[in-house]
């Protein structure tokens, strides 16, 4: 590669060869064209994907661009390699080149789908994978925006929540990949502005006993009663309780959620909100609803809210998730 770039017309040779990855990570015979596509193009040096391949595009950010059209190809949907793959090169190449020269705001939203992948592995994993190359993305470039003064508040509160959100998710790996993550950025002391961050601190950080891939559900249930967090988390328990996973995931999760409204009957309509938001957001794709439908029926069967049960109508976002679910059935 350094050969290429010593001469224009070496150099030129070298982006003929580049071109030829191109069509590849369109492949639709065999997922490993794509995967290794993926990973070359990943693997190249810094000074070579800062050649323009127009009068005003970088290499770089034409193959950032084609990277995530395969993250985000519905149609193959389920190369979950290849998708994973393709995030990672994104990672890598955004780190060599220089954070500045890219759309962050479009590199952003593939990552905030991905974050949310409910693409299910042949082990029964949904998502795993995909995420967790989501996760450690963001981790890589928020101290990189952070140090090009263009990091958005706005920004770092919904990333820090997306990534609290599978901290408390049915995934074993899956919840202690993300609490190792967010610990590594904490202990960082880089973003100062990160929302209760000496709260969220004395969690990840300074609680060095957690064993996050068997209970997240314990040390993170006092962020229910956090007024910034509580979404996220309870976003999290709601998989955790109606997903596909073991019995004692669901039971943990349940418990936790339980004994909280219990003592806190107030803020129920707080989860009753998180319900309708997710059922808005998945109003398209009724398949999207299984977990949060199971979840809420799961809630009630253990006598959560036995109150709101005698007294339905003083409780309108309980009574609107009904008729919701209704609707669908």
């Amino acid at each position: 590669m350094e050969y290429y770039a010593l001469d224009i017309d070496r150099s030129r040779k070298f982006m003929n060869v580049v071109k030829e990855y191109f069509p590849k990570l369109e492949s639709q015979e065999h997922e490993f064209t794509r995967v290794g596509a993926a990973i070359a193009l990943g693997g190249i040096p810094a000074k070579l994907l800062k050649e323009n391949i127009t009068e005003n595009k970088l290499l770089a950010v034409e193959i950032v661009e084609r990277l995530i059209a395969v993250v985000e190809d519905e149609k193959f949907v389920q190369w979950i390699d290849a998708r994973v793959a393709a995030l990672n090169s994104v990672e890598r190449i955004i780190s060599k080149v220089g954070i500045t020269n890219f759309d962050i705001s479009t590199v952003f939203s593939c990552l905030k789908r991905s974050i949310r992948d409910s693409t299910k592995t042949i082990q029964g994993l949904v998502g795993q994978y995909i995420r967790c190359a989501a996760i450690s993305a963001y981790v890589e470039f928020l101290p990189l925006l952070e140090e090009a003064k263009l990091l958005k508040q706005e920004s770092l509160d919904e990333i820090i929540s997306l990534i609290l959100e599978q901290c408390c998710e049915r995934t074993d790996s899956l919840r202690e990949f993300s609490a190792f993550q967010l610990r590594d950025l904490l202990q960082r002391h880089v973003l100062s502005n990160i929302v209760e961050r000496e709260k969220l601190y004395s969690i990840f950080v300074n609680q060095k006993d957690i064993k996050w891939s068997v209970d997240a559900f314990e040390p993170l249930a006092p962020l229910l009663n956090c007024e910034f967090y509580h979404e996220s988390i309870l976003r999290g328990f709601i998989n955790s309780i109606g997903g596909e996973t073991g019995s004692w995931t669901q039971e943990k999760g349940l418990f936790k959620l339980e004994k909280f409204y219990r003592n806190n009957p107030e803020k129920a309509n707080q989860l009753f909100q998180v319900f309708l938001k997710i059922f808005n957001e998945h109003q398209e794709r009724l398949s999207q609803l299984l977990v949060p439908v199971t979840a809420f029926g799961r809630l009630f069967s253990e006598g959560c809210f036995s109150q709101i049960e005698q007294e339905p109508e003083i409780y309108p976002n309980f009574v609107e998730i009904v008729k919701r679910i209704s609707k669908v059935c």
